[in-house]
């Protein structure tokens, strides 16, 4: 085998064993976590721990606390509040983009200074947030905590949805309003449509975004009718004695991606477009 084959095999090889080892680590806390979820209390705390259930009938059980905790409450609480905070949060922030977009407003200035209000930890702002909820009512409601999602959302949408905008080229909306269309008729019948990979593309990366935020619903949301999953998976699973109830908590997770995997399948077309049509242009 002369040494240009070797060299080339050799390249082959490394990059399948890289792809390998990083499909490996994509899957495999999926893996254990259906693993974990089909053990019974014994069997999670074996050594050496089995890669296989030995009574996989121990998810009957984990289930049962699951539906007797109410975390599918904390489930049903997150597909309220999260696909209205998301929906705001892009209605909002695709209408600011466009204007940066088309219009330039602010400048260069304007949208980095948007973008750096994701940069700021939560944390900064969950105890002024608190002390301005608290004499509104907005405490431990839905409005309050979609009103939080969508508010903290809206920078990422303006960025990635000014970076689709810009790609739509603005010769077809001159045309059309040259034609007679209104701006927002332009921008409904021909900018949308042209950004739509993009826009479902933002949707489900805000999405996902909203759907694990923990810190302003552990803080704003007291009790069990309210929690998020996040806070649900918390606070339903930790015992002060008994640590951390892990097949049950396993159980609720792979009911809490259920709806994230479901939605990626059936999109997946779209934000492939989406990734390359400029989201992460500046």
């Amino acid at each position: 085998m002369k040494s240009r084959d070797v060299s080339k095999f050799g390249r082959l090889l490394a990059k399948y064993i890289v792809i390998l080892f990083a499909v490996f680590y994509a899957i495999f806390p999926i893996y254990w976590t259906v693993n974990t979820a089909f053990k019974g209390r014994v069997e999670l705390y074996k050594y050496p721990p089995s890669f296989i259930p030995e009574n996989p009938a121990g998810i009957i059980t984990n289930f049962n606390h699951v539906l007797v905790s109410g975390t599918l409450r904390a489930v049903l609480n997150s597909l309220i509040v999260v696909p209205t905070a998301t929906i705001i949060g892009l209605l909002i922030g695709t209408l600011a983009a466009y204007a940066l977009a088309r219009f330039k407003v602010g400048g260069n200035f304007l949208p980095f200074w948007i973008f750096t209000q994701r940069m700021l930890p939560p944390i900064v702002f969950i105890i002024p947030l608190f002390m301005i909820f608290q004499p509104l009512n907005l405490i431990n409601t839905y409005q309050g905590i979609i009103l939080i999602y969508a508010a903290f959302s809206l920078p990422y949408v303006v960025w990635m949805m000014r970076g689709f905008f810009e790609e739509v080229p603005i010769e077809i909306e001159e045309a059309a309003l040259i034609d007679g269309c209104s701006r927002l008729r332009v921008f409904i019948s021909i900018t949308l449509p042209l950004a739509a990979p993009g826009l479902i593309a933002t949707f489900l990366f805000t999405f996902l975004l909203n759907w694990n935020e923990f810190l302003f619903a552990l803080v704003l949301l007291r009790s069990k009718e309210v929690f998020t999953i996040p806070v649900g998976q918390y606070v339903f699973f930790w015992g002060p004695t008994s640590g951390i109830l892990w097949g049950p908590a396993c159980v609720q997770a792979l009911i809490a991606i259920a709806p994230i995997i479901a939605m990626s399948f059936y999109i997946q077309k779209y934000m492939i477009r989406g990734l390359t049509f400029g989201a992460v242009k500046g």
